[in-house]
């Protein structure tokens, strides 16, 4: 609703502020640096990462934290589904990580093999990757389908953004 912003640091803190009053607070648990974080669109839930392949979801309704482990190695990116249930997690390991955020537990999706440096959602709630071996995924009962023709276009596929219509992947390379 646009009330908070949610940022990470170097002191592996999250910090949560409202917008309105200028307020924030501090959410403490990683051991490293916090290099990506999420906020669910209900803004009840936030998701962060570390440099060292931690992650938590954190219910800033109930107070409770919750440590997903998993990924060796960095997280390099994380998105919430749209219907809030589950958290995906892009790592350094390779492997797209789908876990669900009340339960904290979670699947590895292979098919990357090196780097896996984006994830996002499509409205309908599929799952897209981009990785260091330049191929754009599709996520779906959870057998990856490589999109046609992006794996020679791209060296690395970085970013990865799903139009509104479903139908239309943009990835973007460095």
């Amino acid at each position: 609703d646009g009330r908070l912003l949610v940022s990470g640091g170097a002191d592996g803190d999250v910090r949560i502020w409202d917008l309105e009053s200028g307020d924030s607070r501090a959410l403490e648990g990683h051991g490293a640096w916090v290099s990506r974080v999420a906020i669910h669109a209900d803004g009840r839930w936030v998701a962060s990462a570390d440099d060292d392949g931690g992650v938590r979801i954190w219910d800033l309704e109930g107070g409770d934290a919750r440590a997903l482990l998993g990924h060796v190695g960095g997280v390099e990116s994380l998105a919430f589904s749209p219907d809030g249930m589950s958290l995906a997690t892009a790592g350094q390991d390779g492997t797209v990580r789908l876990w669900d955020v009340r339960m904290g537990e979670g699947r590895a999706l292979e098919g990357h093999g090196v780097g896996v440096k984006a994830v996002a959602f499509a409205p309908d709630g599929r799952l897209v990757s981009g990785g260091l071996d330049g191929t754009l995924r599709i996520w779906q009962d959870p057998l990856p389908r490589s999109v046609a023709g992006l794996k020679n276009w791209l060296e690395e596929a970085t970013n990865a953004v799903v139009g509104a219509d479903n139908q239309v992947l943009f990835p973007t390379g460095d």
